[in-house]
């Protein structure tokens, strides 16, 4: 018996072969089209492609739990479809999560990626104490010859430091780039400084042509006050010193826009020159912290790497960084996959990266189908970049919307569009869900109660355990 399909979910799963983008809103069943996709692909119905084997897709996910679920749902649709012989070789198939996919991969091409085949992969934990152990000895070696980088951790604890470091590495990583691409911000130069120096005294000068209310001297006053701290600052034989006196200055109120239509905008003008000047000069003290920073990153990644390959271990990372290297530095590795998957498919687009999408494309030649939802991202703390999402959007070819839920009551569903479409808040770019789901046998609810009700709390500035507290603390009243 086929799977029974929405009209929008039939338009997925029947398209013309070549690269889908699919954005699917929550409880549109994307599941279900993942599924029928994949069986639709064996038995030769994606119009443009022929019929392929179970063993000639490639559906990533992003836990193995919902790997398992989309094999286990290929296999019972193939089985009612007679394709008896293909369901059985579904465990030959490539359904699995990203890492394991790259582990695969890499284990069938060890030779050319430079790795022993009999490499084991590191757990979470496992690679914690691997990046503690490198750090104490990166910084240890370096605070005995680094003044810059003893001077970065007395100050900021080693605990800290190390945090930043363990933060920024993994982030650089799952960009697919190294520590050889950091770079510090520029400082201010001298004549960078002279020119904000005459602009602010400009401006002092013009605030009275445009005013003698009391708006009109405070900022007068304030910017003469920048241009003097920007004077000192370039006559001072210490600018280390001199700079933390200019930046308080800046940091004090001023340039209100009250008043005639000049006055609003001289001080406009003032604020943009100033929230500039204010960004740089905070460089002159900081620059040195981010370049000895820098420097701990660069040997931690070093030191990192050799406790790595002296026990024989990859971390997850890894897998996806050496089997981009493999694929992009290796064209008949690459090729071969190419000409081997007949379809590719991404589920949770919105929480990959730009490392895994470079990957994506290595594989797949006109037949990547990536479907998720960028409202529904949830691992950036995991440097899942929603921007790559959001981007590949805009550079495919053929975008399709899934936008019925079948998961919640009509009511909710009511509720969700009537808040998140008020473009005021939340943007234009939310999909309006249709209520789709059918009860057969209505859950018993009293029509005197209603089943949406909106809790707000006034969480601004507190941390995250606190607002989850004050949530929690809403909801049981």
């Amino acid at each position: 018996m086929k799977m029974r399909l929405a009209p929008e979910q039939d338009a997925v799963v029947h398209a013309e072969a070549g690269d889908i983008f699919v954005a699917a809103a929550a409880g549109s069943g994307k599941t279900r089209v993942l599924v029928a996709r994949f069986v639709a692909a064996v038995l030769g119905e994606i119009p443009g492609a022929e019929a392929c084997g179970v063993t000639d897709v490639l559906a990533v996910t992003f836990t193995d739990k919902a790997a398992g679920e989309i094999a286990e749902r290929v296999r019972g649709s193939l089985l009612q479809e007679g394709k008896d012989a293909e369901a059985r070789r579904l465990d030959q198939a490539w359904v699995s999560t990203i890492h394991g996919m790259c582990s695969k991969i890499l284990r069938r091409y060890a030779f050319e990626a430079g790795l022993d085949p009999r490499f084991t992969v590191a757990t979470q934990v496992e690679a914690g104490i691997l990046e503690q152990e490198a750090f104490e000895e990166a910084a240890r070696a370096l605070m005995e010859s680094d003044p810059g980088v003893e001077q970065l951790i007395t100050d900021f604890g080693s605990m800290r430091v190390a945090s930043m470091v363990s933060n920024a590495h993994r982030a650089l990583r799952s960009m697919g780039r190294a520590p050889a691409d950091l770079r510090t911000a520029a400082l201010p130069s001298t004549s960078m400084l002279r020119d904000w120096q005459d602009a602010f005294a400009e401006i002092a000068a013009e605030y009275p042509r445009v005013g003698s209310t009391q708006t009109c001297h405070d900022g007068a006053r304030a910017a003469r006050a920048r241009s003097d701290a920007l004077g000192e600052l370039r006559a001072s034989a210490d600018p280390q010193v001199a700079v933390r006196d200019a930046l308080r200055v800046f940091a004090s109120a001023a340039f209100q826009k009250r008043g005639s239509q000049d006055v609003k905008d001289l001080a406009e003008s003032a604020k943009t020159l100033a929230a500039t000047a204010q960004g740089a000069l905070a460089q002159i003290p900081a620059g040195p912290y981010e370049q000895a920073l820098v420097r701990v990153i660069s040997a931690f990644d070093e030191r990192y790497e050799a406790l790595k390959t002296c026990r024989g271990v990859l971390d997850f990372e890894d897998l996806q960084l050496k089997t981009a290297e493999l694929l992009e530095t290796h064209p008949r590795v690459s090729a071969a996959y190419r000409a081997a998957f007949k379809l590719v498919m991404i589920d949770e687009f919105q929480d990959t990266n730009a490392l895994q999408l470079r990957i994506a494309k290595a594989l797949s030649s006109d037949d990547l189908l990536t479907v998720g939802d960028d409202k529904q991202s949830i691992y950036r703390f995991r440097h899942a970049d929603v921007g790559v999402f959001r981007s590949l959007a805009e550079s495919v070819p053929s975008i399709r919307v899934l936008r019925s839920n079948y998961r919640s009551h009509p009511d909710v569903i009511g509720a969700i569009n009537e808040i998140f479409s008020d473009q005021t808040f939340f943007g234009d770019d939310f999909i309006s869900l249709g209520a789709m789901r059918e009860e057969e046998s209505p859950y018993p609810w009293s029509e005197a109660e209603p089943r949406v009700q909106m809790l707000l709390t006034d969480s601004q500035g507190a941390l995250a355990d606190d607002k989850r507290a004050m949530e929690a603390t809403t909801i049981a009243r």
